[in-house]
């Protein structure tokens, strides 16, 4: 409680200034004359200290006073700054009294008789009240204002400012286990910092000496045009105990996800809005690359239509899935596989190679196999002859009108003319059918 009374014959009113930190309660008078000096009582104020703000002093026209003493103008009372305000102090209450002239001394030659002992006296119960607050207030490597403050239920605070500006640029809560640090800006037209991203740190409460977090926490935030408080546009999650970071990220209201990706070891893996996977990136060892597999779905599904892998050691394989029937697609230096299958069972395969022939091969339902081979502009080239074949079906499946003409077309593995036709001999024909 601060008390003050004039040395005059005059009865002391008692006055009382409800603040934001409490109420100041004193004894004053009207004196005829700025200058006449006040018996000053009971001065009991917590020393001000290095950090407190322009912004702890609630009333605007006080404000200007300690604009005063703020030498370098950043809104921050430095520590030489806070030393010479108390000293000053102290020398205006060591007597016991306050002169008018003593005030304006201390609100600047440019506020004469604009305040009084009593606005005095507010002001640094307003800064004390402050004060109070502050555990520490040191200049950090970064050429940062760093304040720390006492510890609260809800942690200890640290906010560290700009020097030149005294513009917030980041702050960190430490509770617990648990470190929360914020990273600020400031953006024209916008009279507070915003927030730009955030790190939870979160250590193991069971085993202090281990300095690896349990997870790490980072969210990234922005400004979207117009708005005066920023979204979260990303969070990522690593958790250390399963070596497993998680990323999720966010459409413009910073709410909707849009799609999450989760890294494991050498795999990620990328899900969609809906949480379907649309693809897997496995990093090969030894250098030897990447092998990507992606998704394709239906609207509405929750089972891929198309998987396509793409591998320096597999080359491209591409999986289609149409109900119950699967065509796989392998494409790999210039050779081509096709591989159908219903219901599980193989049916067919084609095979192309590097010279452009095809080789058809179709499984029956009795287990046989049929093999036709067409060349790089689709003309028939060669086949397999199975047990229930005969030359005649074989030649006007060819395209012949003679068997004749069949025979002379065809050729031994060997690419020697033959005309003998036995069950699993394989056959060439010459030129274009």
């Amino acid at each position: 409680m601060l008390h003050y009374v004039t040395n005059t014959k005059e009865t002391p009113k008692k006055s009382v200034i409800t603040c934001n930190y409490g109420v100041l309660e004193f004894m004053s008078m009207n004196v005829n004359g700025n200058n006449a000096a006040q018996n000053v009582h009971n001065i009991k104020h917590s020393p001000i200290k290095a950090g407190v703000r322009k912004a702890d002093i609630k009333d605007p026209k006080l404000q200007s006073i300690f604009r005063q003493h703020d030498l370098n103008n950043n809104g921050i009372l430095e520590e030489n700054e806070a030393f010479r305000m108390n000293n000053s102090l102290e020398k205006m209450f060591s007597n016991g009294k306050v002169s008018q002239s003593e005030v304006n001394n201390f609100a600047g030659q440019d506020q004469q008789n604009q305040f009084n002992v009593g606005d005095l006296m507010n002001l640094v119960g307003q800064l004390g009240q402050a004060s109070t607050a502050i555990a520490s207030c040191v200049t950090n490597s970064q050429n940062q204002i760093s304040v720390t403050y006492n510890p609260t239920e809800a942690g200890t605070l640290t906010e560290n400012f700009n020097q030149e500006t005294g513009n917030l640029e980041s702050n960190q809560v430490v509770k617990d286990n648990v470190t929360t640090m914020n990273s600020f800006t400031m953006v024209d037209g916008i009279e507070n910092p915003v927030k730009t991203d955030t790190t939870i740190v979160t250590m193991d409460p069971n085993n202090p000496q281990n300095t690896t977090p349990l997870t790490v926490e980072t969210q990234s935030f922005a400004l979207p045009e117009g708005a005066t408080e920023p979204i979260m546009t990303e969070k990522t999650v690593m958790d250390n105990t399963t070596g497993t970071e998680t990323t999720t990220h966010f459409a413009e209201d910073g709410q909707t996800v849009l799609g999450t990706t989760i890294k494991k070891g050498s795999q990620t893996t990328e899900l969609d809005a809906q949480g379907r996977t649309v693809s897997n990136t496995n990093t090969l060892p030894n250098g030897m690359g990447e092998e990507v597999t992606t998704y394709e779905y239906a609207d509405g599904s929750d089972k891929p239509v198309k998987e396509t892998t793409t591998s320096p050691l597999k080359g491209t394989v591409t999986r289609e899935i149409d109900g119950d029937n699967e065509t796989v697609t392998t494409e790999k230096d210039g050779k081509k596989t096709v591989d159908k299958y219903e219901n599980g069972v193989k049916k067919s395969q084609t095979y192309t190679d590097k010279n452009g022939i095809t080789y058809e091969v179709e499984y029956t339902a009795s287990g046989n196999t049929k093999l036709k081979a067409f060349g790089p502009n689709g003309e028939t080239r060669g086949f397999f002859v199975q047990s229930g074949e005969n030359i005649e079906k074989l030649a006007k499946q060819c395209g012949f009108d003679s068997v004749n003409e069949f025979k002379a077309t065809l050729t031994n593995k060997k690419g020697e003319a033959t005309t003998k036709f036995n069950v699993n001999n394989s056959f060439e024909m010459k030129g274009k059918v």
